[in-house]
């Protein structure tokens, strides 16, 4: 009889320390979800309530101020913002990294997704006087998301391109469909102008709170969180982050998202119209400067081409140069007005045919009213989604 003996005693007793290590990881991380959840909760509370009362003072609800005191309110204001951003990307980055964090996807439009993370970010903007482009694919696309997340992930790009781009740079938000990554795949890209980032530490970048000037006075303020969620929300979505730079030229953030677009995400297909194949051209006619860019960067975005005007007179001269297909008339006053302003813009453009949409002020009378002179009437405001709708609707019946 031939036997060999093993001695695993030393074995046996390694494995229990390193259970009783990963049960005490386990209890560790489950206390760190804790304790995150209840800093949450006990920052935030008190930060919502000095927000709410600098807000108030700003506003001199309770009582006027000097211009010296408003300056300090505002400092309040951006430090105590600041503080509520980093709670809170803090607390999203502990979910992701627990594994705790469930998606809700939801189909969102790819332009106003951007159109949204691009407005929250403009006070900075304009504050350091820098330009920021948006290019976006026609026509427009839906991708199925969390919404929230990539928003959060846009702006945390944005934020961080305003922050290290110099008074007077440029900042650009790009998106590709298809990417370079294939025909499933949707890139975003932020370019800016900014001061670079050395190629040794572009690796670190995305590691959570790092930061690459680490000097307690360092020029640039954050918390290193903001790249690293970009990195866990865009890899939850089952996509990746690149990065490139040079060191006094610029930066260009890039994460690419794996998607199937639903053939009811293209909701304008640019088809074969009677002006030759081309995109449909829309007259827009608003006295409100503002109102006019709005609605013009909207439509031309799900792939119409716009004609603009900010009175009757500019109206009348484009419909008669380029004969568009469909004029869509706003305006402010009296019923009068508005209807004196189509039947102008109808017969001295020799637009008699062209179907016309009029979105009216809160005081028009009766909608119905108005179905002999336009094909549509709306009353202030109407939803964007809503009027793409109905010109879509309009020019498939012509």
């Amino acid at each position: 009889m031939i036997g060999v003996n093993f001695d695993i005693t030393e074995l046996k007793n390694t494995q229990i320390e390193l259970e009783q290590k990963n049960a005490e990881l386990v209890q560790a991380n489950r206390l760190k979800d804790e304790f995150l959840a209840t800093i949450n909760h006990e920052l935030r509370t008190p930060l919502n309530a000095i927000l709410g009362m600098t807000q108030a003072l700003e506003q001199e609800a309770l009582g006027g101020m000097n211009s010296r005191q408003h300056k300090t309110i505002q400092v309040i204001q951006r430090s105590g913002s600041h503080l509520l951003e980093m709670v809170n990307d803090l607390l999203e980055l502990s979910k992701i990294e627990s594994g705790t964090k469930e998606l809700h996807y939801t189909p969102t439009s790819v332009f106003e997704l951007c159109q949204s993370a691009t407005t929250i970010v403009q006070p900075e903007v304009q504050n350091k006087q820098l330009q920021l482009e948006t290019k976006l694919p026609l026509p427009l696309l839906k991708i199925s998301v969390e919404e929230r997340l990539l928003r959060q992930v846009l702006i945390n790009l944005l934020s961080n391109a305003i922050k290290f781009t110099p008074k007077g740079g440029k900042i650009i938000l790009e998106v590709r469909f298809p990417s370079s990554k294939g025909e499933h795949w949707l890139s975003f890209a932020v370019y800016d102008t900014g001061i670079g980032i050395a190629a040794e530490n572009l690796q670190k970048i995305f590691e959570p709170f790092v930061q690459i000037d680490s000097a307690l006075n360092r020029k640039y303020q954050g918390t290193g969180i903001g790249l690293s969620l970009v990195k866990q929300i865009v890899k939850l979505h089952g996509g990746e982050v690149t990065v490139t730079s040079q060191e006094g030229i610029g930066s260009c953030f890039v994460f690419d998202l794996p998607c199937v677009i639903a053939s009811s995400a293209f909701e304008i297909q640019l088809k074969s119209w009677h002006n030759g194949g081309k995109a449909p051209v829309i007259l827009v006619v608003d006295e409100h400067a503002g109102n006019l860019m709005t609605v013009s960067n909207y439509l031309e975005a799900r792939g119409y081409h716009l004609l603009s005007a900010h009175n009757q007179e500019k109206a009348v001269a484009r419909a008669r140069s380029s004969c568009p297909d469909l004029v869509i008339v706003t305006w402010e006053g009296p019923d009068q007005y508005g209807l004196e302003m189509i039947q102008t813009i109808r017969e001295q453009g020799e637009l008699t045919s062209t179907p016309m949409i009029a979105i009216a002020p809160q005081t028009l009378s009766d909608e119905k009213n108005w179905e002999i002179e336009v094909a549509h009437a709306f009353r202030k405001p109407i939803k964007l989604q809503e009027l793409a709708k109905i010109i879509q609707e309009t020019l498939h019946h012509l």
